[in-house]
């Protein structure tokens, strides 16, 4: 059994500024709000997690590899057979109520901040992309029964490292303040992630470095135009360009799982 506890980090709206600031014309720098969304799929996964979890419960338990394996977890055999599904299924599973409640948390404190600034297609790119290539990289390199959102956690954590450190003199010292935050929240999971017992490593690393390579690609891109109005702040990053983004993504990821499938077939012959 593998699964993963992960403490939550703060999103990027909690202690960041409300916007960016121009350069100063005058003593005093002008401040701008960016342009937010509505979270809305955050809170929609989070609620999928715990009815999922609850049904788990009501037919024998969480914990249990039987009800696990049922409901979808990563059991490497039957992803050899064709069931491929099982590489997105298990970021919605969770093993026992701690489990649940650490990973629920984690969701909570960032997955909205993420949607806010990425907007709810941006944000769900992010989440279940980066949580399907953890479970890949975890099907190539381990053995193990896994469960969990933890991949996709860690795919947010590293989506808001890379928007803080592009925007890091956008955002003021409060956004370099945050950013390193974020670094040490990164580390703190890492050195968590090797060194206790039963946790996902593989699964966690795919996560973070899918979500952070994927976000670096997708990101809102900040300009300043001026209107009748006066200047105010816009994403110019069309859907035409990150969703090419995210294409490549998924047809990486389609690529990667073919040819993680065709070596485990070759090796267990």
């Amino acid at each position: 059994m593998s699964a993963s506890d992960l403490p939550a980090a703060t999103g990027p709206s909690s202690s960041s500024p409300n916007g960016l600031e121009l350069p100063p014309t005058s003593p005093h720098p002008i401040r701008l709000p960016v342009p937010r969304s509505r979270p809305v799929a955050a809170w929609v996964i989070l609620g999928i997690n715990i009815l999922i979890w609850l049904a788990m419960t009501a037919m024998g338990g969480s914990t249990d590899p039987y009800i696990l394996v049922r409901f979808g977890a990563k059991f490497n055999p039957l992803i050899v057979q064709g069931q491929v599904w099982r590489l997105v299924t298990p970021i919605f599973l969770h093993v026992g109520l701690v489990h649940l409640t650490f990973n629920s948390y984690a969701i909570y404190a960032i997955a909205p901040q993420i949607e806010i600034f990425f907007g709810t297609a941006r944000f769900l790119a992010i989440y279940l992309l980066s949580g399907t290539y953890g479970v890949l990289l975890s099907f190539a390199l381990s053995p193990n029964l896994a469960a969990g959102a933890s991949g996709a956690i860690f795919g947010m954590i590293g989506t808001q490292a890379v928007f803080l450190y592009r925007y890091r003199d956008a955002f003021g010292w409060r956004g370099r303040r945050q950013f390193y935050n974020t670094l040490s929240v990164i580390a703190t999971n890492l050195i968590l992630t090797f060194a206790v017992a039963g946790i996902d490593i593989w699964g966690h690393i795919g996560g973070l470095v899918s979500g952070a390579a994927l976000a670096w690609n997708i990101m809102p891109r900040y300009q300043v135009v001026t209107t009748d109005h006066g200047p105010s702040i816009v994403d110019h990053r069309a859907l035409k360009q990150w969703g090419i983004a995210v294409l490549a993504a998924v047809i990486l990821l389609a690529l990667s799982t073919w040819l993680a499938i065709a070596l485990k077939a070759v090796f267990a012959a």
